[in-house]
């Protein structure tokens, strides 16, 4: 018998009375309730940690945080653990990569061991195994010291392919809101997020990422594999090019909370999503946007 493939899709942040077949009265998940009608939907699943780095590592090993050691985001876990990826390619899968993972690598470790980080072993250890794909944890902001990551995603040169120009396209397009005056504002801020995104949806992250799976599907052809298709949304910044609530959205909730002694103020932001503007703006960026000093995940 064939080894099965694997598509191991993530969604970052996503939780589960967000979803409309766990009986969310106000969004819409479509999709994600087709896969929930054909499989299993877990109703007394919990997470074994508390930030994204512990609660994936988790994930990938298989364990509890005490035990695989990664206690917190960039704290790395111990290099004598296996991962998802490990049992796969050691049942002859290819195993592939594209998104966010959010590890962090022993380098102390590895150096104690005399294990370079740059060769083969290096690298799967430093990332829970995954060596090929696209890895990008998809926090890519500016501040006072510079970019917040070390490389460039791949996603900035396919936006400025599609013509959204920049030092740092995911900042200052696919991240960034316009105001009223066609200034760029920065997604970072809450007070933006009823703004909707400086690019169409078609060119978003997690449009784009759909696009890399499904070209890697049909690349891998007939050898068995594993994708870990890993998405950065709904994770902040809160961008899409539709804010995410519509007008009978905001209806909704406000009905929804009607019943709590603070409906008025809920509301109110619920009330500013009803106007948005649907035009694609210029391509062409106008200036860097600096976000905030310090991000979570």
């Amino acid at each position: 018998m064939s080894a099965k493939n694997i598509l191991f899709i993530m969604i970052d942040q996503l939780r589960w009375d967000a979803l409309s077949c766990y009986g969310n009265p106000v969004v819409e998940t479509p999709n994600i309730d087709r896969l929930a009608a054909r499989g299993v939907r877990f109703t007394n699943a919990y997470t074994q940690g508390t930030s994204c780095g512990n609660a994936r590592a988790s994930i990938y090993t298989g364990r509890h945080v005490r035990s695989h050691g990664a206690t917190w985001n960039d704290w790395p876990f111990r290099l004598d653990e296996w991962t998802l990826a490990d049992y796969m390619q050691a049942q002859g899968r290819r195993v592939v990569l594209l998104g966010k993972t959010h590890m962090k690598p022993d380098r102390e470790g590895m150096d104690r061991l005399g294990i370079d980080p740059e060769s083969d072993q290096g690298r799967a250890l430093a990332n829970a195994g995954f060596v090929e794909g696209e890895h990008d944890d998809g926090i890519h902001p500016e501040g006072p010291a510079g970019p917040y990551s070390s490389r460039e995603p791949r996603y900035n040169d396919y936006l400025r392919e599609q013509g959204f120009t920049g030092r740092n396209p995911w900042l200052e397009w696919a991240n960034a809101a316009e105001g009223e005056d066609g200034t760029p504002l920065s997604g970072f801020y809450m007070e933006n997020a009823h703004r909707p995104a400086r690019i169409p949806a078609e060119h978003s992250e997690s449009a784009y990422l759909t696009g890399r799976a499904i070209e890697t599907i049909e690349a891998l052809g007939d050898t068995p594999w594993c994708l870990h298709l890993s998405y950065i949304k709904p994770h902040w910044p809160y961008r899409r090019r539709r804010p995410i609530t519509t007008c009978t959205a905001a209806a909704n909730c406000r009905r929804r909370y009607a019943r709590s002694g603070n409906s008025r103020t809920r509301t109110r932001c619920y009330r500013r999503t009803c106007s948005w503007a649907s035009p694609a703006p210029s391509r062409t960026s106008t200036s860097a946007i600096t976000c905030c000093r310090r991000t979570t995940a």
